[in-house]
């Protein structure tokens, strides 16, 4: 698998726990599905099916506004989350860096109050939900199919938990020494390999970032005026913002990029990419020289 070529982690696990703290977002949000059984037995045999082939799953609730809107803010967190915090573990932990903390708190305790909001309008409303289902449903409604209230209130859940990053030197098993210097040993080289990974992904993102920028200003041979939009330059300036914020090893390489990507869009405007051949000219070479520092 190629890699971008960036320089080598500067790894200092002491600095690096003072930098960071590890967090992990969990919301839970019931989708109000249930399997039809009967249903499915009948489809199958309807259409000749060997017991298993089909399962029927019936919609509980349908073109409902109040879980929409809970479903929409779910999104809508976990993509601000994913995006202002660095892949840590496979278990879902991700990486904060302390100059990302307050704002992340902020941000993520606006959403837990709006999570909780809603989930109190659809709870509120749910009575009359179930009984303007039972007219879509038709004959597939079953009133045993709904949950009540008060089952509701576990499955619809909001959490953020933050843990410190430990230290090799937290290992205080009573075992022989050489056994506690290995397990030592094997941590340190974990926590640099799992420290390579988050680095790695900011600079693809960086990367998809200059790319992008690069394709959406290749106007097209047919003549059509380009159709540049405003989020172009927004996102871009944001990632730059970011990238400031979240560099935890302090790359100085990844530091150069981002300025020098910052440089090239600084004072920028749409029109002028929309209106002047020169502009898009002078900002592709631009974007080029980076992409070319950071060569597969």
């Amino acid at each position: 698998m190629e890699t971008l070529n960036h320089s080598e982690v500067n790894v200092d696990i002491p600095q690096i726990t003072e930098r960071a703290m590890l967090v992990e977002l969990s919301i839970g949000v019931y989708k109000f599905k249930k399997t039809d059984k009967t249903l499915s037995d009948e489809v199958a045999s309807n259409k000749k099916a060997a017991d298993g082939v089909v399962e029927a799953k019936k919609n509980l609730l349908t073109k409902c506004e109040p879980l929409e809107k809970i479903k929409k803010l779910e999104g809508q967190a976990r993509n601000w989350h994913y995006k202002h915090t660095i892949p840590w573990s496979d278990s879902g932990l991700r990486l904060v860096t302390i100059q990302q903390y307050l704002p992340y708190v902020e941000q993520l305790n606006g959403f837990k109050d709006e999570f909780y909001k809603l989930k109190r309008e659809l709870l509120n409303l749910y009575p009359d939900l179930i009984n303007k289902q039972s007219f879509a449903s038709g004959d597939l409604f079953n009133r045993d199919d709904y949950a009540t209230v008060e089952q509701l209130e576990d499955k619809f859940h909001f959490g953020v938990n933050y843990f410190p990053l430990p230290q090799s030197g937290d290992f205080r098993v009573d075992v022989p020494n050489e056994i506690r210097e290995q397990l030592q040993s094997n941590y340190d080289t974990m926590f640099k390999k799992t420290l390579e990974g988050a680095m790695a992904d900011l600079w693809k993102r960086l990367h998809d970032k200059l790319l992008h920028i690069k394709e959406s200003l290749v106007v097209a041979g047919d003549g059509k005026k380009k159709i540049f939009r405003d989020t172009m330059l927004l996102n871009a300036r944001e990632l730059c913002e970011l990238l400031t914020n979240m560099n935890v090893t302090n790359d100085p390489e990844l530091e150069q990029r981002r300025k020098e990507l910052e440089s090239a869009i600084s004072g920028l405007t749409v029109d002028e990419l929309r209106d002047s051949v020169l502009v898009r000219e002078d900002v592709t070479a631009k974007v080029d020289s980076i992409l070319d520092k950071m060569k597969f």
